[in-house]
């Protein structure tokens, strides 16, 4: 379970959980948060699994499975805050047939009035202090950015200006390939952006209600 608490327009993380099987990889990503007049905190689910892959045709015949979609963004309000305001979060998991079994996913925050906020999800913690480097490299070129690591080190939360990406270079891919870099760790991953200009349309619409 990913665990996030919003305080001072900034998001935390506690923990991550990425479940593996032998034989079978699944990866679970859940954002959960409780919003309190005293604490200033406001809440955010969101949970999904990714389906796995259908075979491929062999020989020309036909694939013995039935075709199955893939994971869609989760969309989910908070709880409201004292003024009736909430945030609201979608979440992708990351195709984990193209991806290091330590990369869990995207997450995408609105919290009001009208803050967006990027981050990588891991399951294995980088070092609380440390800033790894999150290269994003699409058909549309590449972003080059300096994170920092929440409280809880499974998450790398980008600078302000990478929020521009959802409106801007990151609409209309296809695919997002990402790797995270520090002292000597890479991990690295590729996100399915199918859905990412409605959805995020939709979660900036909810955002300002």
């Amino acid at each position: 379970m990913l665990q996030m608490r919003n305080l001072n327009g900034t998001f935390n993380m506690q923990s991550v959980c990425s479940c593996l099987r032998r034989g079978a990889l699944g990866l679970v990503l859940a954002a959960v948060a409780a919003t309190s007049a005293a604490a200033g905190r406001d809440a955010v689910v969101a949970a999904g699994a990714p389906e796995p892959a259908e075979p491929p045709v062999v020989n020309g015949g036909p694939s013995a499975a039935r075709s199955l979609p893939r994971p869609s963004w989760k969309l989910v309000r908070g709880v409201p805050d004292d003024q009736g305001r909430s945030a609201v979060s979608m979440t992708k998991i990351a195709d984990t047939r193209n991806s290091d079994p330590e990369m869990v996913g995207l997450m995408i925050r609105c919290s009001p009035p009208i803050k967006v906020e990027v981050a990588l999800v891991v399951a294995a913690p980088f070092a609380p202090r440390s800033r790894p480097m999150v290269r994003f490299d699409s058909a549309g070129g590449g972003q080059l950015y300096e994170g920092r690591v929440a409280p809880g080190g499974t998450a790398i939360i980008l600078p302000d200006g990478a929020a521009g990406l959802l409106s801007g270079p990151w609409r209309g891919l296809d695919r997002l390939d990402v790797k995270v870099t520090e002292n000597g760790r890479d991990v690295a991953g590729r996100i399915e952006l199918d859905g990412l200009p409605s959805a995020f349309a939709e979660m900036m619409a909810k955002c300002a209600q």
